[in-house]
């Protein structure tokens, strides 16, 4: 009886059911939009901005390490580590910043269609 009585009523559930039906039918419209842009996309200019992201992605990794580098060999020459040395010259590093190296993630995978 008393788990009868915890229950939720049967208008909160079916008010529930409703949102949840409007939130699946927004998703599949967003999800067709999605779909219709990703085939409209010609490889060839998807290839050229894959390359110019990895480009970029390099180019990032390595002004990154090299400026590692220089503040590792300031920091030799004055006896002091590199996070002390980034503090006192008020550095801010990707870190601090809270940015990170975008990553490529697997591709996508096809969602089933709920009834």
């Amino acid at each position: 009886l008393s788990t009868i009585e915890a229950a939720q009523p049967t208008k909160d559930i079916l008010e529930d059911i409703e949102k949840v039906r409007a939130e699946n039918e927004a998703l599949e419209k967003k999800t067709t939009v999605l779909e219709e842009a990703a085939s409209s996309t010609d490889p060839k200019e998807l290839e050229k901005i894959k390359k110019q992201v990895d480009k970029t992605q390099s180019e990032w990794k390595s002004r990154k390490r090299k400026c590692l580098q220089i503040l590792d060999q300031l920091g030799e020459g004055m006896d002091k580590k590199r996070d002390v040395l980034i503090e006192e010259l008020e550095l801010e590093t990707d870190e601090s910043a809270g940015v990170a190296l975008p990553t490529a993630g697997p591709p996508p995978t096809k969602r089933r269609k709920l009834a």
